[in-house]
């Protein structure tokens, strides 16, 4: 958290914490820190955790529930994304309707709805970048029934390609939808039925600002 965070992005924070337990900090303390001016008590930070993901939250009357995304390599500042939240739901309130959520290890399948993931050079950046972040090790195989929970995300390929916050009013939105995995019986023998159910977060966001890779990191 920066010196000053929304609940919102509290709110937030704590869900993704709980989406990357057991392998993640949640930091409660405010934080002098400011990534976009300069990243080095971010990247102690980072060391000092033996961190190689972080996930940062403001709040501003510029820059209202700030979230900010990133990798670091070497211990120094790779990339980041940062998001407004327009709008969240927190897993909370999806406690009782999903019937029971997903273990603590459960690796998530990850979804990434329509074409522009993979026609458009922004989009298929992200993509990498959440894969990254959402998804941690790739796994070889994964037992059908040890599949617990779907991380589905969603982009419209309008605004993207252009400066930073779109071209023509248009805005860069990615939205994050969790859901769990139930299997039931099935009419046919052959398989279960599978069915999802919304577990939270649901959050949709505004891409702001990207910071991309420098060319010698990537050299690295």
């Amino acid at each position: 958290r920066g010196q000053k965070s929304s609940a919102v992005v509290n709110e937030l924070l704590t869900d993704l914490f709980c989406l990357k337990k057991p392998h993640a900090k949640h930091f409660r303390r405010h934080n002098a820190v400011h990534p976009w001016e300069d990243a080095t008590p971010l990247e102690f930070l980072c060391q000092k955790n033996d961190a190689s993901l972080f996930g940062f939250g403001t709040h501003s009357k510029k820059r209202p529930h700030n979230l900010v995304l990133g990798r670091c390599f070497d211990h120094r500042i790779l990339d980041m994304y940062e998001f407004g939240v327009e709008a969240s739901a927190a897993m909370a309130g999806f406690a009782r309707g999903a019937g029971g959520g997903a273990s603590g290890e459960a690796k998530p399948l990850l979804q990434f709805n329509g074409d522009g993931w993979e026609n458009v050079v922004e989009l298929k950046e992200l993509r990498a970048f959440l894969l990254d972040w959402f998804g941690g090790k790739p796994a070889e195989a994964i037992a059908p029934l040890a599949l617990e929970r779907v991380i589905a995300f969603s982009a419209s390929p309008e605004g993207w390609g252009a400066a930073d916050g779109g071209s023509g009013g248009s805005r860069r939105i990615v939205r994050l939808r969790q859901y769990s995995v139930k299997l039931q019986k099935s009419a046919e023998a052959t398989a279960p039925h599978v069915a999802l159910r919304e577990m939270g977060p649901r959050v949709d966001l505004v891409v702001r600002r990207v910071q991309r890779p420098a060319p010698d990191l990537l050299r690295e």
